[in-house]
């Protein structure tokens, strides 16, 4: 979804009113390396630059490049914690998130990001990931238990209908969480975690689907099989791509292992990484084992046999 031009407006009028060209042009280069103001401008180097022009050629060059909204974040850096220990009163704060948010993006202050709004939009990179950039996700696979041997006993119809509906439980639960199905393949995928609490987000989101499951093999499952599944939740970084045919590397090489390796039929398993970052009380919930690589590995499991 586009920005409205009327946000590029409004900083460029808080850049020219809340400080000098060296400042503005010294915020550019926390984005662009050795930007030169006079180089992108054409202004001769014997000529002050006028504020106005300053501002709106920065604002025009992070829109080349694709920095606008990093470049607001800087802008709120400046009032909130100050450029080289002096802080900035920076005016039209207020109406630009709001003009950023008619966009389809809304500000988190606690991580200080700009992300999308899921209630707008929903992509794979959550409106701010960069290609090729390096990022720290939690991965969540999901994986149903002999589903071979399902599509093998029973007619296709039922078969589509029970893909469906396990496709439909778990990207609910989990992109009703912001996570992020960027794998399906009819009986399991792998969903990203990137934002605020990521690890306990995807803990929850896992528990919560094998809770699904239960509830669905006893009131809406009309095949008389039981339907099982097995789950791993593991973190670390990834280069981020939109190839989706190029989603690996290996803290998703790992997630993948963890659960076709070590994980039971109706038990999630959580690596040592993630176990480390997890809210007590799911952390009560969880039994330690050892698997022979060294690093311990947790297991919620929620009953045998749904």
């Amino acid at each position: 979804m586009k920005i409205g031009s009327w946000a590029y407006h409004l900083v460029e009028r808080s850049l020219a009113e809340s400080m000098d060209v060296h400042t503005m042009v010294h915020l550019a280069r926390r984005l662009i390396h050795n930007y030169d103001i006079y180089e992108k401008s054409g202004f001769p180097k014997i000529i002050a630059i006028p504020n106005r022009d300053a501002a709106k050629q920065i604002v025009k060059d992070m829109r080349k490049v694709g920095l606008f909204l990093d470049f607001v974040k800087l802008l709120i850096d400046a009032r909130e914690m100050g450029i080289m220990g002096r802080k900035y009163k920076i005016p039209y704060i207020s109406e630009i998130i709001n003009e950023v948010k008619k966009a389809g993006y809304k500000y988190d202050p606690v991580q200080n990001i700009f992300v999308e709004d899921p209630k707008i939009r929903k992509t794979m990179n959550w409106g701010i990931l960069k290609e090729g950039e390096e990022y720290i996700f939690t991965f969540l696979r999901f994986d149903m238990v002999k589903s071979s041997r399902l599509v093998r006993d029973l007619p296709a119809d039922v078969i589509e209908s029970i893909y469906s509906d396990v496709r439909r439980i778990v990207l609910g639960i989990c992109e009703n969480k912001n996570g992020r199905v960027w794998v399906w393949e009819g009986d399991g995928g792998l969903i990203s975690f990137y934002l605020r609490d990521k690890d306990n987000i995807a803990a929850i989101s896992a528990i919560e689907i094998l809770h699904e499951l239960l509830i669905y093999n006893l009131l809406k499952n009309d095949s008389k099989r039981k339907i099982m599944a097995r789950m791993a939740v593991h973190s670390g970084p990834w280069i981020f791509t939109f190839d989706r045919e190029n989603i690996k590397g290996d803290t998703i090489d790992r997630t993948i292992e963890l659960e076709e390796k070590y994980t039971l039929p109706n038990t999630i398993t959580f690596s040592d990484t993630v176990f480390r970052m997890l809210n007590q009380k799911i952390v009560d919930t969880l039994e330690k084992y050892e698997n022979g690589s060294g690093n311990p590995l947790y297991r919620y499991r929620f009953i045998k046999e749904l």
